[in-house]
């Protein structure tokens, strides 16, 4: 009796999508937010590495 490479039965497998999560979506507002956060953070390192105390004053 082969059972076609399957070492797991169906009725003992695991779900591997959760509904409840993949059912929610991200508002698109807090994805704008995320990438604004992200963007101005970018600038922020950048910004702070090029500056130098002689520049400030």
């Amino acid at each position: 009796m082969s059972d076609d490479g399957k070492s797991v039965p169906d009725d003992k497998k695991v779900e591997t999508n959760i509904p409840e999560v993949a059912d929610q979506r991200v508002p698109l507002w807090i994805k704008l937010m995320w990438v604004g956060f992200v963007v101005w953070l970018i600038w922020y390192v950048v910004m702070g590495l090029q500056s130098s105390p002689d520049k400030w004053a």
